[in-house]
């Protein structure tokens, strides 16, 4: 672990904005991932065939609809 009570001002400046910039960038790529993942579940979900006592009137004879 850093000794950050030793650092120069400079350096700690340096250091967060650094840090800063980071943080954004991986918080960016996380709701990317997320995003991605999401779309998948999505296209997973609509790929299975539907069970047909989900469907109305599935069990219904064709005069009856």
């Amino acid at each position: 672990m850093a000794d950050f009570h030793l650092w120069q001002r400079e350096n700690l400046i340096k250091f967060a904005e650094e840090a800063s910039l980071t943080l954004l960038k991986q918080a960016d790529t996380i709701a990317e991932l997320r995003m991605q993942l999401l779309r998948a579940q999505v296209k997973q979900e609509l790929a299975e065939p539907v069970s047909p006592d989900t469907l109305p009137y599935a069990n219904a004879s064709p005069l009856n609809r």
